[in-house]
């Protein structure tokens, strides 16, 4: 059997199927009240993973306000606006989260690598590809913060926790790829990916590299999209990308999963022959909403109480500029410093997750277990939004990692506030 019309479809072939499932078992409890019960479920788990990133930040830290700290930045992070929506970003997160708080505890409390344990932590990976099929490649980086924990148990043993660990990511995607086999005779995780490798072709192409040159059906189609809507935009290439992925489909009469195998060999493809371009367009996905939204309460609270997306949150701001002697100027110029004050934090966060890599990689060289965790979590958070980058960049993608920034940062920016006070001290003269 192969898919000729979209239609034909199945939802859970389009996408993965665990959170539909989640959906599902809240409309058996209330069929009219399904969402609200979904959103609680999604905030019970997101306080979850803000208590354990508390304890994850407090154990590497061994401050409390420090834990406090970074629990508040991951609370009031984009997780706490997504957690009121049905979508899978947040719970999605949230897991991620806890894996990463969950290793670095046991990290630090020296916990023994038990097959429960590394199990349980595998665990939470294979319920994240349930959830995105991108967990498949961006499960892997978080053998590195596996493997500092087990590193101490000897090369052999190890590996084989390191094994076991991603025994459970395994099994799940080649059981799943086989039950989309047997209903529908290929292979594959899920049909959304052919959409996804779209935007950043179109988006390439936006730029002025050609990506659709060739007399193939997928070029074809994307130029008489493209001749339709007067050229590829940046500001299209989602629409342009369910458009083009639809008319491949439904029009050209490509089965799907065929359809995802040539977009996926032309995503590769102008990876390997335009990788200045490529590299150029991950790039712009590192817009100034993601760089500050390590810690950016202000947005989020703004949103949380307008749920509207069609009005500039920076247009009081501007008006406030040009006309400083409204009667609400007070409230414009408290909005103004808090939300510098909010950026500066933001920024000093990520410059200390980056900073975090060249400071630690020598002790962690050494057998530092404190450097190499910090280490890890860069890993962690560098490649995720590396490998997000690559097809399309948005915050509420990237909140699984936030933990991993806050964990590389905070004891960072702690050790060299530290130091910076030592020196002060040292030069003060002797009265």
């Amino acid at each position: 059997m192969t898919f000729v019309d979209l239609h034909s479809i199945h939802s859970s072939l389009i996408r993965m199927i665990g959170y539909p499932s989640i959906i599902a078992v809240c409309r058996l409890i209330s069929d009219s009240q399904w969402d609200l019960i979904l959103i609680c479920f999604q905030t019970l788990v997101g306080l979850i993973a803000t208590t354990l990133v508390f304890q994850a930040i407090h154990a590497v830290t061994r401050s409390f306000y420090a834990g406090v700290f970074g629990a508040g930045c991951y609370f009031l992070s984009p997780a706490l606006q997504y957690d009121l929506f049905v979508l899978t970003d947040s719970l999605y997160g949230h897991l991620l989260s806890i894996l990463t708080a969950l290793l670095v505890i046991w990290t630090c409390e020296q916990r023994p690598a038990t097959a429960v344990r590394v199990l349980a932590a595998g665990s939470l990976l294979a319920l994240a590809l349930l959830i995105r099929s991108a967990t498949m490649p961006l499960g892997l980086l978080f053998v590195a913060p596996v493997a500092v924990w087990v590193r101490r148990s000897g090369w052999k043993a190890g590996a084989i926790a390191v094994a076991l660990f991603l025994s459970p990511l395994l099994a799940t995607n080649s059981a799943y790829q086989g039950w989309n086999k047997l209903r529908s005779g290929e292979a594959f995780l899920a049909i959304d990916t052919l959409y996804a490798l779209l935007q950043p072709l179109i988006a390439i192409e936006a730029r002025g590299t050609p990506t659709f040159t060739d007399n193939a059906t997928l070029d074809v189609t994307a130029r008489t999209i493209f001749a339709l809507e007067h050229g590829p935009t940046r500001a299209m290439m989602g629409p342009d990308a369910f458009t083009i992925g639809d008319h491949l489909i439904l029009k050209d009469g490509l089965p799907a999963v065929e359809a995802l195998r040539i977009v996926k060999a032309r995503f590769f493809r102008v990876m390997l022959t335009h990788p200045i371009a490529f590299a150029r367009n991950m790039a712009y996905e590192l817009t100034t909403s993601v760089l500050f939204s390590t810690f950016d309460p202000l947005r989020v609270m703004r949103l949380l109480l307008s749920y509207r997306y069609d009005v500039d949150w920076l247009d009081a701001r501007h008006e406030f500029l040009k006309h400083p002697v409204r009667e609400w100027r007070i409230a414009g110029v408290t909005f103004l410093i808090l939300e510098t004050a909010s950026r500066i934090l933001g920024l000093l966060l990520l410059l200390g997750a980056l900073v975090a890599l060249p400071l630690h990689l020598m002790p962690a060289a050494r057998g530092d277990r404190d450097a190499a965790l910090l280490v890890a979590m860069v890993i962690v958070a560098a490649g995720f939004i590396g490998v997000t980058a690559m097809i399309h960049l948005e915050e509420r993608y990237i909140i699984g990692i936030y933990p991993a920034l806050y964990i590389a940062a905070i004891p960072t920016l702690m050790t060299r506030l530290r130091n910076f006070r030592t020196g002060l001290r040292k030069r003060e003269p002797l009265s």
